[in-house]
């Protein structure tokens, strides 16, 4: 469409349009070449060529991290988590390597999880995109046992609709109980994305996992979204219904009702003023479950917020804190709180 829009005369929206294009698409050297000759005549159109010029940059360099949280429950549940992450970007491959390290801990134990991935992400074409992962996992207590992990997906584009399939396998180590337990989850999903305009959108994911531990789960999640303001700040609202299920109560050290039903409102804020910049997301609402024999129905509330600075146009540093009594936030179910902090580059 843009090559058309372009065959009669130069135009900035049209040649940049195709910039953007050919970059997203993988073709670096095509999308290079198009923009030498994306030629802004008023000051609107040169914010919006320094917009790109840096999307480029943080697509196309390689950019490593460095990451850092801390976990806690209500259930004496706790962990440090490091990870040392670099992302790369090989022609229309699109890469991260990662290293975590988590140590976990409650009143009786004191376990380790060490992991090593690469996950890596292309388009096959204008509509079609794909991903695959694989790792090593390491889990240790008294003994140390290694595990292969991995994922694979596709998604297609129709019109206004993205609808992907995938498949991954896991191990749950968010405790100390769990990483002792070696609970593996091999995790089925497909995801919906549909926009109706570029203010309300709807996500939408059915989930089936099957444990180690001989539990399986179905999960159910739909979220519509509606943009108050699209600018600076965005803002959105949102509501999110839940829906899970489990086969069995394993007591394997994870929170595995029979039946868990949310409903719940959101609302995200995003800022930037400067080198700073800012994301809000609390959240509010009604949850219901069942397990093991008792029934639980209360009002749940949280929220997640992240303040980034930008110390230099290829550094930027963040902190991060969420917390709240939603149920499926924690591993055990009980109350949490996280803090986080991130260091980024682009080399």
């Amino acid at each position: 469409i843009y090559n058309e829009l372009l065959g009669g005369e130069e135009d900035f929206d049209a040649r940049l349009g195709l910039t953007y294009s050919l970059l997203q698409s993988g073709d670096i050297k095509g999308a290079k070449e198009n923009v030498e000759l994306v030629k802004p005549q008023y000051s609107y159109q040169e914010r919006e060529l320094q917009e790109f010029y840096a999307y480029m940059s943080k697509e196309t360099r390689q950019a490593p991290d460095v990451r850092y949280y801390h976990y806690n429950d209500t259930d004496d549940n706790q962990y440090d988590r490091y990870t040392l992450g670099y992302g790369f970007r090989l022609n229309n491959w699109r890469g991260r390597i990662a290293y975590v390290y988590t140590s976990a801990s409650d009143n009786t134990r004191d376990n380790s999880e060490s992991s090593v991935s690469v996950n890596v992400s292309s388009k096959l074409s204008d509509r079609t995109d794909i991903k695959a992962g694989l790792g090593i996992t390491i889990l240790s207590n008294s003994d140390n046992n290694t595990f292969i992990t991995g994922n694979t997906g596709i998604s297609r584009t129709f019109g206004s609709n993205v609808t992907g399939i995938s498949v991954a396998r896991s191990y749950m180590t968010s405790t100390a109980e769990l990483i002792a337990n070696r609970i593996r989850m091999d995790i089925y999903s497909v995801n919906y994305d549909y926009t109706l305009n570029s203010r309300t959108s709807l996500n939408a994911s059915l989930s089936y996992r099957d444990y180690s531990d001989d539990n399986t789960s179905f999960e159910i999640l739909a979220a519509p979204r509606y943009m108050l303001y699209t600018d600076n700040p965005g803002i959105a609202i949102g509501y999110r219904l839940r829906y899970l299920g489990f086969e069995n109560d394993s007591n394997g050290g994870y929170f595995d009702p029979d039946t868990f039903i949310s409903n719940e409102l959101f609302t995200t804020v995003s800022y930037e003023k400067g080198r700073f910049y800012c994301y809000l997301e609390p959240y509010a609402g009604h949850q219901y479950f069942r397990r093991s024999g008792s029934t639980e129905s209360d009002i749940f509330g949280g929220g997640y917020s992240l303040l980034g600075y930008k110390v230099q146009k290829n550094t930027s540093i963040e902190v991060s804190a969420e917390g709240g009594n939603y149920a499926m936030s924690s591993a055990s179910g009980f109350r949490y709180y996280m803090i986080g902090l991130r260091l980024s580059l682009l080399l």
